[in-house]
């Protein structure tokens, strides 16, 4: 079951549990690198949505990225992530919110640097024609200054 906009109104929307996880795990620790390059250095705070679903325990989690250190947790995050699909438990609803985050974290980073590789390719460009033009009027002044030598007075 993928949570779709239609169903926002059926989003339990009260938090049952807030935490920061300690990196002691992959998950926490790749997101924290990752959020570094994107000039995060606040807590990821992850906020547990519980809900019954058939009669089973079902978790939805949304995950916070702040962008300074001690930033109230009840707050909204620079940015957040929400686990796609309802998990059993809270923590596996958080490994997946959280490797939703590096997902998406991954495609700002792939986007921000083919950006940079073409705006580096346009300056290239430029820059090896400002190279011609400066090569070209060198010897045009060299051409002018052999020219102007020949009729040198004494």
């Amino acid at each position: 079951m993928k949570l779709g906009l239609d169903d926002m109104d059926n989003y339990p929307r009260r938090i049952h549990t807030i935490m920061a996880l300690t990196s002691d795990h992959d998950y926490p620790r790749i997101l924290k690198d990752m959020m570094k390059h994107i000039h995060l250095e606040g807590d990821a705070v992850y906020k547990g949505y519980p809900f019954m679903e058939n009669g089973v325990e079902r978790w939805y989690v949304e995950v916070h990225l702040h962008r300074v250190k001690g930033v109230c947790p009840k707050t909204m995050g620079q940015y957040f992530f929400i686990s796609r699909v309802p998990q059993a438990t809270f923590f596996d609803a958080v490994r997946e919110a959280a490797m939703e985050a590096i997902r998406q974290i991954g495609e700002i980073l792939e986007a921000r640097l083919r950006h940079t590789q073409e705006y580096l390719r346009e300056v290239h460009t430029e820059m090896m024609e400002m190279k011609l033009r400066s090569t070209r009027i060198k010897q045009k002044m060299d051409d002018f200054k052999e020219h102007i030598a020949k009729f040198q007075w004494y």
